[in-house]
């Protein structure tokens, strides 16, 4: 999903589209596809987001859409999730409470559950919060986890059974 082309000298283009990609089972080629998405709460075209997937689910959350690393919009409800059996797209909204607007965080899904790790503020302010977000109970909540990593962005990551690893 997402994405972006800027050469910083022309106008950024940014993109909103989502792809799969398949082996053939009988030439084993690579063969891109478009997926599908509909309803009326789909993420604006962006880059530097945050995004993972599950069985079920894929979540995108913050990114930017203009010139350096500035977050898309200014509501505290910055990620959206994507049915994978649907191909709908909701907000998530927690009205007043959650991470806030951000670019470059460390998403990652567990469970029913959506974790928001860091990113860059819309004031250019590396963060270290540490977030959960229970998508059957639809609430965000803060997390005190001891001897974390100092605030960064933009990281690579991976979820390995019950462990999260983030380099950089």
């Amino acid at each position: 999903f997402g994405g972006g082309i800027n050469d910083f000298t022309t106008n950024p283009e940014y993109f909103d589209n989502f792809y799969s990609v398949v082996a053939d089972p009988h030439t084993g080629d690579l063969i891109w596809t478009e997926i599908g998405q509909s309803g009326s709460e789909w993420p604006t075209e962006r880059e530097f987001m945050g995004m993972a997937a599950s069985e079920d689910y894929v979540v995108v959350c913050g990114g930017s859409s203009g010139s350096g690393y500035t977050s898309i919009n200014n509501k505290e409800d910055v990620c959206y999730l994507f049915d994978l059996s649907s191909g709908l797209w909701t907000e998530i909204t927690a009205p007043g409470f959650g991470p806030g607007p951000r670019t470059g965080p460390t998403v990652f899904i567990k469970g029913n559950n959506i974790y928001v790790f860091g990113g860059v503020s819309t004031y250019f302010q590396p963060l270290d919060d540490f977030w959960k977000y229970n998508i059957k109970s639809q609430t965000w909540s803060l997390i005190n986890a001891a001897n974390g990593p100092s605030a960064r962005y933009i990281t690579s990551s991976f979820l390995r059974g019950n462990t999260l690893v983030v380099y950089g």
